[in-house]
Parts: C-alpha cells; structure tokens; sequence
C-alpha cells in the first residue's frame, strides 16, 4: 500500500463542454489540481503500474467561518458543529474523479482499473491543511 498527502484547495473535475469540431473542453479549472496530485504521486509510488487497484480518498476541507465563534470565542468551534458533516459542494464523486484521472500512467494504466472506491469528504480542523489523502494498494484477487 502507498499512501500519501496532497495539499491544496479539493477541486471536483467538472463536466465537459463540446466547442465545436469534436473538441471537448473542462467547464472547472481542475487542472492545477490534477497536477499537484500527479506531482505527489510519482514521489510517492515506487512500483510499477498496478492493476485491480484499491482506492481510499479523504478529502478535508476548511470550515465556514460561521462555524466559529465570535469576540472572546473567536476560533472557537460552536458545539452544534462539533459533529457536523461536509454535506455542501463539491460532490464527492466528482472529488474522485479528478484524483482518479490524475494517478493515470502513475498508479495505474488507466482508472478503469480501480475496482474497490472508499472516499469522504471531512472538515479540517483549525490547524489542519485542505487537500486530499490517497492511499493506492493492488487487490490481491
């Protein structure tokens, strides 16, 4: 299993949209995204292109300010968000596929290959970066 941490701001990869002549651009601007997972990827995976891949994603995002206090509470977390889920934009399965197409030709030949998918989306707390974990393990069927 190879697990590693990509910092920065989770972006979904959004629809695309047909310009004419059979060209097919990105609606989002996933793109740095994509790369910065890329990047960490090939430093963090030392094996060759895996097949029947296992695929857990944790994506943590930063608070709403309203979730905090204000004046002598300021930072602190309000108790009804204690245990409060990130039930807001972006979708979680357009979360998934921007990382599933970013470890192409670095985890795996093709993202057609993963065959068993955890992912969540979480909020970090105060300290804590945005970004994503990914763990990448080949199925042993």
């Amino acid at each position: 299993m190879t697990s590693f941490w990509v910092q920065g701001h989770p972006m979904p990869q959004g629809s695309k949209r047909h310009v004419g002549k059979g060209i097919m651009v990105e609606v989002s601007n996933v793109k740095p995204w994509r790369d910065s997972i890329a990047w960490e990827a090939r430093n963090a995976i030392k094996t060759p292109l895996l097949d029947g891949i296992w695929l857990k994603l944790v994506f943590q995002f930063k608070r709403p300010k309203g979730h905090y206090g204000t004046g002598k509470n300021a930072g602190v977390l309000k108790e009804r968000f204690r245990l409060a889920d990130h039930t807001t934009r972006p979708d979680l399965d357009k979360l998934c596929r921007a990382v599933g197409d970013a470890l192409t030709g670095i985890a795996y030949r093709d993202d057609s290959q993963v065959v068993v998918l955890g992912a969540s989306k979480v909020y970090a707390s105060m300290e804590d970066a945005e970004g994503v974990r990914i763990e990448v393990q080949e199925m042993n069927l």
